[in-house]
């Protein structure tokens, strides 16, 4: 799977026309979430089974990037954006998610693009909070059915309440928002990204269903919606 050559660089030009014209995967192979960033577990550290809220910090010394590669693993027709190794500071900021768990991540000063994912039932939230804004990851796979999107939000709300008192739901990604529908079925992948606008943050995502050689988008780079969606 070659890298395509300038392809990261379009993207950071102008993200909407090229995932418009790339439909793309995320990806961050080879263990790279760890490389990158220092890891704390912030709810019953002491139990493996029922820690949570994992706070993910950027490592000062050790940088990452992205390029596209094409074709995808999962799709023929579609390209990659993978969390490379970089040698100096990109302002490329990466939050992986954990199964069943919360992670989240505070965009430091230097931080130009977040990325994370893939998603494929995850829900993404954006924060503000003392003047900072942090992404947060929630995953609730052992939860199925109707209960699910509660469980993610309840999540959310008792780590805000305890980590982040006062913070401001500025944006919440939920499957409903990014994924196929009943009787849909068909697989289909998505992440999301922010970049610095130079004002501020912006935040969207891009999915699309999974077709063999080719890719059908979902939903092509497509701003969050707002946070009052929240069940809890």
């Amino acid at each position: 799977m070659p890298a395509v050559v300038g392809g990261a660089a379009a993207f950071k030009a102008d993200a909407t026309t090229y995932l418009g014209a790339n439909p793309s995967i995320l990806s961050a192979p080879g263990g790279i979430e760890g490389a990158i960033n220092d890891f704390a577990w912030q709810h019953n550290p002491g139990s493996e089974a029922a820690r949570d809220w994992l706070r993910c910090t950027p490592k000062a010394a050790v940088f990452c990037d992205i390029e596209a590669w094409q074709p995808a693993a999962l799709c023929a027709g579609a390209r990659e954006l993978r969390i490379v190794p970089a040698g100096a500071d990109a302002g490329v900021r990466y939050l992986p998610y954990q199964a069943d768990k919360l992670t989240y991540m505070r965009l430091d000063p230097a931080a130009r693009w977040v990325f994370t994912g893939p998603i494929e039932g995850c829900f993404v939230y954006v924060v503000t909070h003392g003047g900072n804004t942090y992404l947060f990851h929630v995953n609730a796979n052992a939860v199925g059915g109707a209960g699910n999107a509660l469980t993610k939000d309840t999540k959310l709300r008792a780590a805000l309440n305890t980590l982040l008192p006062g913070g401001v739901i500025v944006h919440r990604l939920a499957r409903d928002d990014y994924g196929t529908m009943p009787p849909e079925g068909r697989p289909f992948r998505g992440f999301v990204y922010g970049r610095d606008t130079g004002g501020g943050w912006e935040f969207r995502f891009f999915s699309f269903i999974l077709d063999g050689a080719a890719a059908v988008a979902l939903h092509p780079a497509t701003v969050l919606p707002d946070g009052s969606g929240m069940l809890a």
